[in-house]
Formats: C-alpha cells, sequence, structure tokens
C-alpha cells in the first residue's frame, strides 16, 4: 500500500511538473520575442526565434517537459490496476512525451517537424481520451467528462467560430487552433497529475464508501480548471491588446477590443464561467452548512453571468456592462460567504486572509474607483478559488 502510494504520488509530480514547465517556458519565452503573438505565430515559431533567449527556453521547455511526460506515461505502465484504458493511456503519454522532447531537438526549420509536433499533440490528446475512460470506470465521472468535453468539444467549438470569420489565413488559421488545443491539454494533464498526487497522498479504500470525496474531488478540479483558465486568458488578451490598461480600463472592455487576438481570448475567458456554474452545484450540494450552500448558488450566478459575456460578445449585443456588473457582485457575495463559513467553523487562518481581501477589495473602490477595484477583484476571486479548489479536494 505504501509503494502504491509514493508511486502515485511521482506520477501526479511529473505530470504536474510536465504542465507548468511548458506553460512557464512558453510564456516566457513569448516574452523574450516581441514579434510571436499569440494566435497568429504557431508555438514551434519560438524554437527558432531571432532572439536567441526565447529559443532556448522554449526548446529546453520541451525537451524537459517531453523527458516529464514520458515518466508520467510509464508511471501509468507500472501502476497496478490499471486496465486496457490505463495501458493505452500510459503507451500514448510515453510515446506523446518522446515527440514533445524532439519538438524542442528537431526544430521548425527542420525537416520532419512539422509530423513530430502534429503526433505529439495528437497522441496527447488520446492519452487523454484514454485516462477520461479510466475515470469514468474509476466513477469519477465528473473528471471523465470535463476530459471528454475540453478535449473534443473546446477544439471543435473554436475551430467552428474562427472559420465563420474573414480572416483565415491570419489569426483565424492554424496557429490558433493549435495554441487552444495546446492549453486545454496541459490544463487537462494538470488535472490528471492532481489526481493521482491526491490518490498517493489518501488512497482510496476498496469497498467504495468515499465515493462522495471522489465527487468532491471533480468538482475541486473543475473549478481549479475554470479560474486556471480564465486568468491564463485573461492575460493572454492584456498582452495581445497594448492599449488596454489594468485598472483604467474595464474589463469588457477587452472584448471590443479593435485587437482581435484580445476580443478572442477574452471571450474564451468568459466562457469558462460554464465550469464556475458547475462548480457551484456541487458547493451548493456538499453539506457543509448554509454559508457554504449558498455561496455555491452565487457561484452559479456568477458563472451563467460570465458566460452570458462571452455569449453577448459572440453574438455581437452591447449586453456586457449589463452582465458584468453582476458577475463582479456574485463573485464578492460568493467571497464574503465562503468567509462567513469559515469563521463559523473557526477556520480562522483562511477566515481572516479571506476577510482581509474582502476588505482590500472595498478600499480599491473608494481610492481608486470601480475600474482597480473590479479588476482587483475578479484577480482576488479566481486566485481564491484555486485555494478552494484544493481546499475541496484534499478536505
Amino acid at each position: 500500500m505504501k509503494l502504491a502510494k509514493e508511486r502515485n504520488i511521482l506520477i501526479g509530480l511529473a505530470g504536474i511538473s510536465a504542465a507548468v514547465i511548458f506553460l512557464f517556458t512558453w510564456f516566457t519565452a513569448s516574452m523574450y520575442d516581441p514579434a510571436w503573438v499569440f494566435g497568429t505565430n504557431y508555438l514551434s515559431d519560438l524554437g527558432v526565434s531571432d532572439y536567441q533567449t526565447a529559443a532556448e527556453l522554449f526548446n529546453f521547455g520541451c525537451i524537459i517537459s517531453g523527458i516529464l511526460f514520458t515518466v508520467f506515461g510509464l508511471g501509468i505502465l507500472i501502476s497496478p490496476k490499471k486496465g486496457l484504458a490505463g495501458i493505452d493511456a500510459g503507451l500514448f503519454a510515453v510515446f506523446g512525451g518522446i515527440l514533445i522532447s524532439l519538438v524542442g531537438i528537431i526544430t521548425k526549420d527542420m525537416e520532419w517537424h512539422g509530423l513530430i509536433a502534429i503526433g505529439g499533440i495528437g497522441l496527447g490528446l488520446a492519452s487523454l481520451v484514454c485516462l477520461a475512460a479510466r475515470d469514468w470506470k474509476d466513477r469519477l465521472r465528473i473528471l471523465s467528462t470535463i476530459t471528454l468535453v475540453s478535449v473534443v468539444a473546446v477544439p471543435l467549438s473554436y475551430m467552428t467560430f474562427i472559420l465563420s470569420e474573414a480572416e483565415i489565413g491570419s489569426f483565424a488559421g492554424i496557429p490558433a487552433i493549435e495554441t487552444i488545443t495546446v492549453i486545454v491539454m496541459l490544463l487537462l494533464f494538470l488535472l490528471q497529475g492532481m489526481k493521482y498526487l491526491y490518490n498517493g497522498a489518501d488512497a482510496i479504500n476498496k469497498d467504495g464508501k468515499r465515493i462522495a470525496e471522489k465527487h468532491a474531488v471533480a468538482f475541486g478540479f473543475t473549478v481549479i480548471l475554470a479560474s486556471t483558465g480564465f486568468l491564463i486568458f485573461w492575460l493572454f488578451a492584456m498582452l495581445s491588446d497594448p492599449a488596454w490598461t489594468f485598472g483604467e480600463d474595464a474589463l469588457y472592455m477587452l472584448g471590443y477590443s479593435a485587437v482581435h487576438e484580445a476580443h478572442t481570448y477574452f471571450v474564451i475567458a468568459c466562457l469558462t464561467g460554464v465550469l464556475l456554474a458547475a462548480y457551484g452545484v456541487g458547493a451548493s450540494m456538499k453539506r457543509r452548512g448554509v454559508a457554504r450552500s449558498v455561496s455555491g448558488v452565487f457561484m452559479i450566478l456568477m458563472g451563467i453571468a460570465l458566460a452570458g459575456e462571452g455569449i453577448a460578445l459572440l453574438a455581437g449585443a452591447d449586453l456586457t456592462v449589463a452582465v458584468e456588473y453582476p458577475s463582479v457582485v456574485f463573485g464578492a457575495a460568493a467571497l464574503f460567504c465562503i468567509t462567513v463559513s469559515d469563521w463559523q467553523k473557526k477556520k480562522m487562518v483562511t477566515g481572516a486572509f479571506y476577510l482581509i481581501i474582502v476588505m482590500c477589495g472595498l478600499a480599491a473602490m473608494v481610492l481608486y474607483g470601480y475600474e482597480m477595484a473590479s479588476a482587483l477583484s475578479i484577480l482576488i476571486f479566481f486566485a481564491v478559488l484555486e485555494v478552494e479548489g484544493v481546499r475541496l479536494m484534499f478536505m
């Protein structure tokens, strides 16, 4: 039993580290190359960047993260009771990791690079589908559904959206599809790594009495995916539009940005509200007191409002101001209910921490106005949700 726990912890750390290292080196490399634009350029363009630091960072990140993905796959292969889906997931992850490492060695200016890059992404997605099948069998139905929907629906819906635009061949082409697909894939591998880490830290009993805890883990994954996705795409939108200033411009102005990339990334960020609403359903049903249940209801309302903002932007309707204000109000109300719940349960450290955050948000509104307060509140709110997701999984 102890060996199995340690194995799961190592598998989880390998998956988490692979996703985080790739995201970090990719983002950092893009900062060193001002000519590289999210969604307009292929990821591999960074590997042959005119800026040496950018090229070295990206290629190094590919090599290291590919090795870690291979270790992740090998860990799945040697874990007990993996089943056919686990074997397939492990094999796909191993060979996908090898190809990702080769992307950093056989760069875009070399022959076979395109096939290697496509193969790495394809094998990664195939591994996730197999992991989703295994999660379904293990009764992690919510996590399985999130994985399958993300793997199939996100790239497909995004492709459908951009094909409706008249800019095929520029931003709305294959580079954009590659970017969004890789981001989704990395976030899903991050969640899979956290699943293994959780299983190693607290092994699940064979008698099936901890199905409720499994559901809690799934809801924790959901809110982490929602908050991480929103923050990343919001950041991409800000980076794409140099005219937008944090604290001076309202968030919804990114949806009306003249820069097509900023508009698209902000729409995707808003659509993560669907996942936030799903988390709210779980939080409202979990028996942790009235305040927690009420916070879940506010989470559902905020998720609906946020997703509504994204849909309004897609439809070209001028409703974003009307739905952004409720989003901020519902988010603040949910955070207040979480704070009250922690105080009621004598969790003074987190309760005091959240109370200080609420007070800082109110102070920012008084001192700097709504734009600064709303930007800070949204940023802090989603950072708090990361903490809540971890608490839901482990507590």
